[in-house]
């Protein structure tokens, strides 16, 4: 992707702000079954302005917060070289259901709808060009593994609390711990 100096500039800035990204780059499937962009909605956004180093969310179902915290994840693994992240559910099924949702969102950087907006286009590029960046990105049914060093395991709940991780998410008692 060629970028003039001015259009450089300004992807670098966007780029640099994580809710930017988290509302701009990645698709998931809604409740119809759609591909559609994601965007933080209230309960979202609500967590992630007041987001900190260890966040015990006591959540109702259907707000989104798992979705929200496979993005954040993914987009801490794509953004900050070296960190390493678990996923823990009730059940190891559960657990890999929201490493799916991360390698649905990974591949499809790059998605474009049926009839793209020149902004859907603009989105699609750069999807693209960050996927180009983390070629060699493994992500499998239990793990994840991204070219700058970051790690996403499917973990036990022993090595969870035993602090193997920087960023984990937690579900087993209709909790998230981010």
């Amino acid at each position: 992707m060629e970028l003039t100096p001015v259009q450089y500039a300004t992807l670098k800035i966007l780029l640099s702000n994580r809710e930017w990204r988290l509302n701009h780059l990645y698709h998931v499937v809604n409740k119809d079954g759609k591909i559609v962009r994601f965007s933080l909605n209230w309960a979202q956004r609500q967590i992630h302005s007041g987001l900190h180093h260890y966040n015990n969310i006591l959540k109702a179902r259907q707000l989104g917060i798992s979705t929200y915290t496979a993005l954040l994840i993914l987009d801490m693994c794509m953004f900050t070289p070296n960190y390493t992240a678990g996923i823990v559910d009730r059940t190891g099924p559960e657990s890999k259901k929201k490493l799916a949702k991360i390698k649905f969102a990974f591949d499809h950087l790059d998605h474009l709808p049926q009839t793209p907006t020149q902004e859907d286009l603009e989105l699609a590029a750069i999807g693209a060009w960050l996927k180009e960046e983390m070629k060699g990105c493994y992500i499998g049914a239990t793990e994840a593994k991204f070219p700058n060093g970051s790690t996403i395991q499917v973990i036990g709940i022993s090595a969870c609390m035993a602090g193997a991780v920087m960023g984990d998410h937690c579900s087993p008692i209709s909790d998230t711990t981010i």
